[in-house]
Protein backbone atom coordinates (compact mmCIF):
# COMPACT_ATOMS: atom_id res chain seq x y z
CA UNK A 1 0.00 0.00 0.00
CA UNK A 2 1.29 3.77 -1.35
CA UNK A 3 0.67 6.81 0.60
CA UNK A 4 1.46 8.33 -2.55
CA UNK A 5 -1.82 10.58 -4.20
CA UNK A 6 -3.45 9.14 -6.64
CA UNK A 7 -2.93 11.55 -9.84
CA UNK A 8 -5.45 14.11 -10.06
CA UNK A 9 -8.31 13.58 -13.28
CA UNK A 10 -10.23 15.94 -14.63
CA UNK A 11 -13.51 14.47 -12.37
CA UNK A 12 -11.56 15.13 -9.38
CA UNK A 13 -10.49 19.08 -9.76
CA UNK A 14 -14.35 19.23 -10.91
CA UNK A 15 -15.28 18.35 -7.87
CA UNK A 16 -12.83 20.55 -5.95
CA UNK A 17 -13.95 23.27 -8.27
CA UNK A 18 -17.50 22.65 -7.99
CA UNK A 19 -16.71 22.83 -3.77
CA UNK A 20 -14.41 26.04 -3.54
CA UNK A 21 -15.97 28.11 -6.50
CA UNK A 22 -18.24 30.26 -4.75
CA UNK A 23 -15.75 30.25 -2.48
CA UNK A 24 -13.17 31.72 -4.70
CA UNK A 25 -15.74 34.28 -6.48
CA UNK A 26 -16.33 35.34 -3.18
CA UNK A 27 -12.41 36.17 -2.39
CA UNK A 28 -11.81 37.49 -5.70
CA UNK A 29 -14.65 40.11 -4.90
CA UNK A 30 -13.40 40.62 -1.90
CA UNK A 31 -10.16 41.05 -3.27
CA UNK A 32 -11.43 43.38 -5.47
CA UNK A 33 -12.77 45.36 -3.25
CA UNK A 34 -9.51 46.27 -1.61
CA UNK A 35 -7.57 46.64 -4.37
CA UNK A 36 -10.57 49.78 -5.48
CA UNK A 37 -10.36 51.06 -1.58
CA UNK A 38 -6.50 50.94 -1.48
CA UNK A 39 -6.27 52.55 -4.82
CA UNK A 40 -9.23 55.37 -4.14
CA UNK A 41 -7.63 56.40 -0.77
CA UNK A 42 -4.50 56.76 -2.80
CA UNK A 43 -5.87 58.90 -5.72
CA UNK A 44 -7.99 61.13 -3.19
CA UNK A 45 -5.02 61.45 -0.40
CA UNK A 46 -2.14 61.09 -2.53
CA UNK A 47 -0.48 58.59 0.39
CA UNK A 48 0.61 55.42 -1.06
CA UNK A 49 -0.08 54.17 2.01
CA UNK A 50 -3.42 54.58 3.65
CA UNK A 51 -4.26 53.42 6.72
CA UNK A 52 -5.84 49.64 6.83
CA UNK A 53 -8.68 51.06 8.93
CA UNK A 54 -9.75 53.44 6.23
CA UNK A 55 -9.80 50.97 3.39
CA UNK A 56 -11.72 48.32 5.54
CA UNK A 57 -13.95 50.86 5.74
CA UNK A 58 -13.91 51.95 2.06
CA UNK A 59 -14.20 48.78 1.36
CA UNK A 60 -16.94 47.71 3.81
CA UNK A 61 -15.02 44.36 4.96
CA UNK A 62 -14.04 43.31 7.89
CA UNK A 63 -9.63 42.77 9.09
CA UNK A 64 -10.58 39.40 8.59
CA UNK A 65 -10.93 39.32 4.92
CA UNK A 66 -7.81 41.76 4.54
CA UNK A 67 -6.18 39.51 5.84
CA UNK A 68 -7.31 35.70 4.87
CA UNK A 69 -6.26 37.60 1.14
CA UNK A 70 -3.28 39.80 2.09
CA UNK A 71 -0.67 38.77 4.77
CA UNK A 72 -0.14 42.37 5.43
CA UNK A 73 -0.66 46.06 3.50
CA UNK A 74 2.59 45.91 1.71
CA UNK A 75 1.13 43.48 -0.22
CA UNK A 76 -2.12 45.19 -0.61
CA UNK A 77 0.03 48.04 -2.39
CA UNK A 78 1.80 45.24 -4.31
CA UNK A 79 -1.91 44.53 -5.79
CA UNK A 80 -2.71 48.18 -6.52
CA UNK A 81 0.75 48.67 -8.25
CA UNK A 82 0.31 45.43 -10.17
CA UNK A 83 -3.37 46.51 -11.26
CA UNK A 84 -2.09 49.90 -11.66
CA UNK A 85 0.83 48.92 -14.22
CA UNK A 86 -1.98 46.30 -15.86
CA UNK A 87 -4.11 48.85 -16.55
CA UNK A 88 -1.79 51.16 -17.81
CA UNK A 89 -0.16 48.68 -19.97
CA UNK A 90 -3.20 47.32 -21.65
CA UNK A 91 -4.04 50.96 -22.83
CA UNK A 92 -0.54 51.09 -24.39
CA UNK A 93 -0.85 47.90 -26.15
CA UNK A 94 -4.17 48.47 -27.18
CA UNK A 95 -2.94 51.46 -29.01
CA UNK A 96 0.16 50.24 -30.21
CA UNK A 97 -1.29 46.74 -31.66
CA UNK A 98 -3.24 48.92 -34.29
CA UNK A 99 0.00 50.59 -35.29
CA UNK A 100 2.62 49.15 -38.63
CA UNK A 101 5.07 51.63 -38.00
CA UNK A 102 7.20 51.15 -35.24
CA UNK A 103 8.44 55.06 -35.02
CA UNK A 104 4.83 56.07 -35.29
CA UNK A 105 4.23 53.56 -32.36
CA UNK A 106 7.15 55.17 -30.22
CA UNK A 107 5.50 58.21 -30.67
CA UNK A 108 1.97 56.96 -29.88
CA UNK A 109 3.36 55.43 -26.74
CA UNK A 110 4.31 58.65 -24.91
CA UNK A 111 1.26 60.44 -25.97
CA UNK A 112 -0.77 57.34 -24.51
CA UNK A 113 1.33 57.66 -21.25
CA UNK A 114 0.88 60.84 -20.94
CA UNK A 115 -3.34 60.64 -21.49
CA UNK A 116 -3.44 57.99 -18.94
CA UNK A 117 -1.40 59.06 -16.02
CA UNK A 118 -2.65 62.52 -16.22
CA UNK A 119 -6.22 62.29 -17.52
CA UNK A 120 -7.24 58.36 -15.63
CA UNK A 121 -7.13 59.05 -12.11
CA UNK A 122 -9.62 56.78 -10.81
CA UNK A 123 -7.20 53.92 -11.37
CA UNK A 124 -4.22 55.63 -8.92
CA UNK A 125 -1.55 55.57 -11.56
CA UNK A 126 -0.84 59.36 -10.96
CA UNK A 127 -0.17 59.03 -7.38
CA UNK A 128 1.90 55.59 -8.35
CA UNK A 129 3.67 57.40 -10.61
CA UNK A 130 4.37 60.58 -8.16
CA UNK A 131 5.30 57.86 -5.07
CA UNK A 132 7.52 55.79 -7.78
CA UNK A 133 11.03 56.50 -5.70
CA UNK A 134 9.13 55.70 -2.37
CA UNK A 135 7.44 52.78 -4.16
CA UNK A 136 10.70 51.33 -5.78
CA UNK A 137 12.64 51.70 -1.79
CA UNK A 138 9.60 49.01 -1.10
CA UNK A 139 9.55 47.00 -3.43
CA UNK A 140 12.52 47.35 -5.47
CA UNK A 141 12.60 43.92 -7.46
CA UNK A 142 8.83 44.08 -7.80
CA UNK A 143 9.22 47.69 -9.15
CA UNK A 144 12.15 47.10 -11.50
CA UNK A 145 9.74 44.30 -13.22
CA UNK A 146 6.44 46.18 -13.72
CA UNK A 147 8.58 49.32 -15.27
CA UNK A 148 10.25 47.02 -17.84
CA UNK A 149 6.86 45.68 -18.78
CA UNK A 150 5.81 49.43 -19.62
CA UNK A 151 9.15 50.20 -21.27
CA UNK A 152 8.37 46.76 -23.37
CA UNK A 153 6.79 48.21 -26.26
CA UNK A 154 9.05 51.06 -26.68
CA UNK A 155 11.85 48.72 -26.78
CA UNK A 156 10.19 46.32 -29.13
CA UNK A 157 9.53 49.34 -31.46
CA UNK A 158 12.94 50.10 -31.39
CA UNK A 159 13.82 47.14 -32.16
CA UNK A 160 11.73 47.11 -35.27
CA UNK A 161 12.71 50.54 -35.78
CA UNK A 162 16.60 49.37 -36.19
CA UNK A 163 16.41 46.18 -37.38
CA UNK A 164 19.44 45.31 -35.17
CA UNK A 165 20.09 42.93 -32.64
CA UNK A 166 21.56 45.50 -29.95
CA UNK A 167 19.21 44.70 -27.69
CA UNK A 168 21.04 46.43 -24.75
CA UNK A 169 21.42 49.47 -26.64
CA UNK A 170 17.54 49.57 -27.31
CA UNK A 171 16.73 48.95 -23.74
CA UNK A 172 18.99 51.69 -22.91
CA UNK A 173 17.44 54.32 -25.26
CA UNK A 174 13.95 52.57 -24.56
CA UNK A 175 14.73 53.44 -20.80
CA UNK A 176 15.75 56.98 -21.57
CA UNK A 177 12.57 57.87 -23.44
CA UNK A 178 10.72 56.65 -20.57
CA UNK A 179 12.39 58.13 -17.36
CA UNK A 180 11.82 61.76 -19.74
CA UNK A 181 8.81 61.07 -20.28
CA UNK A 182 7.81 60.11 -16.89
CA UNK A 183 9.64 62.76 -15.29
CA UNK A 184 7.89 65.26 -17.56
CA UNK A 185 4.94 63.63 -15.98
CA UNK A 186 5.61 63.70 -12.68
CA UNK A 187 6.55 67.63 -12.75
CA UNK A 188 3.33 68.23 -14.18
CA UNK A 189 1.33 66.29 -11.34
CA UNK A 190 3.00 67.75 -8.60
CA UNK A 191 2.14 71.25 -10.05
CA UNK A 192 -1.26 69.72 -10.71
CA UNK A 193 -0.99 71.41 -14.44
CA UNK A 194 -1.47 69.27 -17.47
CA UNK A 195 1.68 68.78 -19.64
CA UNK A 196 1.89 72.05 -22.05
CA UNK A 197 1.74 71.45 -26.11
CA UNK A 198 5.23 72.88 -26.30
CA UNK A 199 6.66 70.22 -23.56
CA UNK A 200 5.15 67.00 -25.27
CA UNK A 201 6.35 68.77 -28.62
CA UNK A 202 10.06 69.24 -27.23
CA UNK A 203 9.65 65.48 -25.70
CA UNK A 204 8.66 64.08 -29.29
CA UNK A 205 11.57 66.10 -30.43
CA UNK A 206 14.14 64.79 -28.10
CA UNK A 207 12.76 60.89 -28.44
CA UNK A 208 13.24 61.63 -32.17
CA UNK A 209 16.98 62.17 -31.38
CA UNK A 210 17.64 59.16 -29.10
CA UNK A 211 15.90 56.73 -31.50
CA UNK A 212 17.64 58.04 -34.73
CA UNK A 213 20.92 59.76 -33.44
CA UNK A 214 24.09 59.02 -34.41
CA UNK A 215 25.31 58.23 -30.48
CA UNK A 216 22.26 56.32 -29.69
CA UNK A 217 24.45 53.29 -27.82
CA UNK A 218 25.50 55.68 -25.48
CA UNK A 219 22.06 57.84 -25.36
CA UNK A 220 21.73 56.55 -21.31
CA UNK A 221 25.23 57.17 -20.04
Amino acid sequence: MTNEPAPRGTLATAAVDRILGPQREEYLHDAQLLIAACRDLITETGSVAPPVSLILKRAGLGSRAFYRLFPSKRDLLMAVLEAGTEALQARIRSRLDTIPDPATRIHTWIDTFIEHTTSTPADGTASLILDAPRLSAIFPDASETLERRIIAPLHEALGDLRRDADTDANLADATVVYDMVASAVVRALSRRQPIAKPVRAHLHACTTRVIEGPDRGTAAA
